[in-house]
């Protein structure tokens, strides 16, 4: 017996062009992996106002669907990451979702008869569009990519407070590039690391008279402190930022963006690497 999932989908910031289908595989268990048909399927006309499109993603797994339930779950989880994190936001729309359960022998059948579909209700807790490209989506789905990292530079990708901004990308660096004792401080971690070191210079751009680990050396400086002022608050010593504090658009904000492209392509790295 296969399951066939059906989640409702909306996009902000970019539409599908046309169906996309696509094959994938999830670990159920060390030893067993489970292969899925997965297909995009957006709708000509979007049924929710606010959002950029609509539509349908469905996922096809070789399982009942109380074995099924929790893999598709967690595999349009993982396709919602991955899509927001390289193209923009992608997110399953709460409601119901449809699951149609296919027969393959002739006993299936007759046990699924005339009522195939199962429905759960699931609860949620202007941009000029870009196009999808099918191409990108292939690569980046194949590439295997830590979730936990994706959800965290997502999050911080939507926050519109600078401060939560910041500090949500500048945990993925924490993350990855950890002081190798108590004795080292962040900065010298940072600075000390040729993986990030490499990734800095590699991706930004740097006019012909000026040096690259210099620059590498005054960003790291820069936005370890400026973290230290994001984490504290020593209001009567002018130290750390209050809400409305002028300074966060002039010390914080000129971080956002450089940070954003540096733990996009801090995942990307390791995820080659595994």
């Amino acid at each position: 017996m296969k399951t066939e999932w059906q989640f409702i989908f909306e996009t902000k910031n970019f539409i599908f062009e046309k169906n996309l289908k696509f094959k994938g595989h999830v670990s159920k268990s060390e030893d067993t992996k489970i292969e899925y048909n997965g297909q995009i399927d957006p709708d000509e006309n979007k049924f929710i106002p606010a959002a950029m499109q609509t539509g349908i993603l469905y996922i096809t797994l070789p399982l009942r669907f109380n074995e099924a339930k929790e893999l598709a779950y967690y595999i349009a989880s993982n396709i919602s990451q991955k899509i927001t994190f390289e193209f923009g936001e992608f997110k399953i729309h709460g409601g119901l979702i449809a699951c149609e359960n296919i027969p393959e022998t002739q006993e299936e059948e007759i046990e699924v008869g005339d009522t195939p579909y199962n429905a759960e209700a699931i609860f949620e807790k202007d941009v000029e569009p870009s196009i999808f490209e099918a191409s990108a989506f292939e690569k980046i789905s194949s590439l295997p990519l830590d979730i936990d990292l994706v959800a965290q530079h997502n999050m911080a990708t939507k926050a519109t407070n600078p401060i939560d901004k910041f500090m949500g990308y500048f945990k993925i660096l924490e993350s990855q590039f950890p002081p190798a004792s108590r004795r080292q401080t962040l900065r010298e971690a940072f600075i000390g690391n040729n993986i990030i070191n490499d990734i800095f210079i590699n991706t930004f751009h740097f006019k012909n008279n000026e040096d690259p680990l210099q620059k590498f050396d005054d960003f790291i400086s820069s936005i370890v402190r400026t973290r230290h002022r994001c984490s504290h608050l020593k209001k009567y010593s002018n130290f750390g930022y209050l809400p409305d504090d002028p300074k966060i658009k002039t010390e914080v904000g000129p971080f956002l963006q450089p940070l954003e492209i540096l733990t996009h392509e801090t995942i990307k790295y390791f995820a080659k690497t595994v």
